[in-house]
């Protein structure tokens, strides 16, 4: 009977402290969603291994998945870059020249989060809409 009653005293603890340390925010937190589409890019370590690309987050070290497993907790973000109203061909290599302050083509300028990217990292997140 005793023994009964250490394991009630002890499990009723233990969920007392998860609870805790959920209200405190201190538990386990969800992965971070991607800000791009996951269809048609299942090879996420092209992007992601690390030195793979400039600007684009590396897996962490913790992670020994394979390529595929990243969607099964990676959601997509619930907002994402907004699309290019222009095809991202060779006529669209130099973003710089069009989206600036003042645009005389009204074309937007990247937000000051946006300064360390060149115009090679833009397709990345920015893709062009349908039909472009």
């Amino acid at each position: 009977m005793c023994v009964k009653r250490v394991v009630t005293v002890l499990a009723a603890l233990s969920l007392a402290l998860a609870g805790a340390a959920a209200a405190q925010g201190t538990g386990p937190k969800a992965p971070p969603r991607t800000p791009h589409a996951l269809a048609g890019r299942a090879d996420c370590l092209s992007c992601h291994a690390a030195g793979a690309k400039a600007h684009v987050l590396s897996v962490p070290t913790t992670h020994h998945y394979a390529n595929t497993a990243c969607a099964a907790c990676h959601r997509v973000a619930a907002t994402l870059p907004p699309t290019s109203s222009h095809a991202m061909d060779a006529a669209h290599t130099r973003c710089g020249v069009c989206h600036v302050a003042n645009s005389r083509v009204n074309a937007k300028a990247p937000p000051a989060s946006h300064a360390a990217y060149d115009a090679s990292t833009c397709q990345m997140c920015h893709e062009a809409k349908s039909g472009s």
